[in-house]
């Protein structure tokens, strides 16, 4: 859920309006998007998991699918002199897929624990959400530490580049969430899961 933070709450809008040179309503509409996407999406992974029976299948598609999104925002402007107006819409859109793997979170949660429920997905929550509160000031003082005060005087414009390094975050998370589902987190099968004691 990090990246939703990150982009969506605070650095998504300057960075299209710098970036993609659009208005600032121009950048609150295409901010939409995301949660839009967010909006559809996060109920139709929840039905996806459990009409193919799986936890994992899911979690790495949208991680994938946002992955993909954040990549694409972060370095089209490298690739084309113009970036089309459909490619953002459609890379803003993958963006808010990826997210909606964190609502499968708390149904592996809830597979893996019966006698502390209430507890795990608590702690589920809580880490959710700190994901987001640390990683929004890293990428400012990523983004903070790489101006060309000298360019641009006292107050900071920052460059494509700026952005690339301080949302160079965005990718990394999604390729994290990805990689932790590959790696750590055993299948349930949308069961109960008995630990040995």
């Amino acid at each position: 859920w990090a990246p939703m933070t990150i982009f969506t709450e605070l650095w998504g809008i300057p960075y299209l309006d710098q970036v993609y040179n659009m208005s600032e309503v121009a950048s609150n509409a295409h901010m939409a998007i995301v949660w839009i996407a967010v909006a559809v999406f996060s109920p139709l992974i929840g039905i996806f998991s459990q009409l193919c029976g799986k936890r994992l299948l899911p979690l790495r598609l949208t991680a994938l699918i946002g992955l993909l999104g954040a990549i694409v925002l972060l370095f089209a402007p490298d690739v084309f002199k113009v970036v089309p107006g459909w490619l953002i819409w459609v890379s803003l859109f993958c963006f808010g897929i990826g997210p909606t793997g964190a609502i499968l979170s708390f149904a592996v949660v809830k597979d893996y624990n019966r006698e502390n429920l209430g507890a795990a997905i608590g702690f589920n929550n809580m880490m959710v959400v700190l994901g987001g509160a640390f990683f929004q000031p890293l990428v400012g003082v990523l983004i903070n530490m790489f101006w060309d005060f000298k360019a641009a005087g006292e107050t900071p414009v920052y460059t494509l580049a700026n952005y690339q390094i301080g949302l160079c975050i965005l990718p990394l998370c999604f390729l994290a969430g990805f990689v932790l589902s590959l790696l750590f987190i055993k299948e349930t099968n949308c069961e109960q899961v008995i630990l040995k004691k």
